[in-house]
């Protein structure tokens, strides 16, 4: 029998930041007991034509306070969606913007966006390690304002490793 691959998320610690010129009534929060996915929510205030992304994943340095930047990408995301040559990126997208019954089209029109029980991790190749992580996804309009920016804290386990943990204890 081959070991499940693959990794899961805790989320320690979530925070949403939006600038109430462009959305109100955000919410997102870690879904308990387990923290292993997302729940989020918000209204957006006006039509948008063009949202950058900007993308970084850093885990923390062992015995320094400080972050090491892994994955840094900025992207136009109505560019991406439309193209979809960025097969990594896609399916962290597809999995974000698929909102409630409502997939993000461009231009993104005013109204009401909620997702549940987001999970991103799970889709990832294995060639990370268990670790901690702290991710920053800040949306903005070029030149113009912030939208959005999303913090998440957590630490990323392989599904093997707490397999065998589990068994090690029965």
């Amino acid at each position: 029998m081959l070991p499940q691959m693959g990794y899961f998320s805790v989320i320690r610690q979530l925070e949403c930041v939006a600038n109430s010129r462009y959305v109100t009534e955000v919410v997102c929060n870690a879904v308990p007991p387990r923290n292993r996915s997302i729940n989020a929510a918000l209204r957006l205030m006006q039509r948008i034509t063009g949202l950058i992304g900007n993308l970084e994943v850093s885990i923390p340095i062992p015995r320094k306070k400080k972050l090491k930047k892994i994955f840094d990408i900025t992207f136009e995301l109505c560019k991406v969606l439309r193209e979809r040559k960025r097969k990594t990126l896609i399916e962290l997208l597809s999995t974000m913007t698929c909102l409630g019954n409502r997939t993000i089209q461009c231009p993104i029109h005013a109204g009401f966006y909620h997702a549940e029980n987001i999970t991103v991790v799970e889709s990832l190749p294995p060639v990370l390690t268990e670790s901690d992580f702290h991710i920053r996804f800040n949306w903005f309009l070029p030149k113009v304002a912030s939208v959005l920016n999303i913090t998440a804290v957590g630490r990323l386990y392989e599904i093997a490793k707490e397999h065998a943990k589990k068994r090690k204890y029965l």
